[in-house]
């Protein structure tokens, strides 16, 4: 699914439900690391603090 140069993201749980989504641009490029810790931050709900550090 997409909204201009955007992808987005959708997360489901085991019924198909959606727990959670989050947008990436669409251009070849590095996503910054504010983007990452924006989807980081909008999914910890499902994941925890921080899981996307290395452990």
């Amino acid at each position: 699914m997409g909204k201009g140069s955007h992808q987005i993201y959708v997360i489901r749980d085991s019924e198909g439900d959606e727990v959670g989504r989050f947008g990436i641009t669409g251009h070849n490029r590095e996503v910054s690391w504010t983007v990452m810790r924006s989807i980081e931050d909008s999914l910890k709900h499902l994941f925890g603090d921080s899981w996307m550090e290395e452990k």
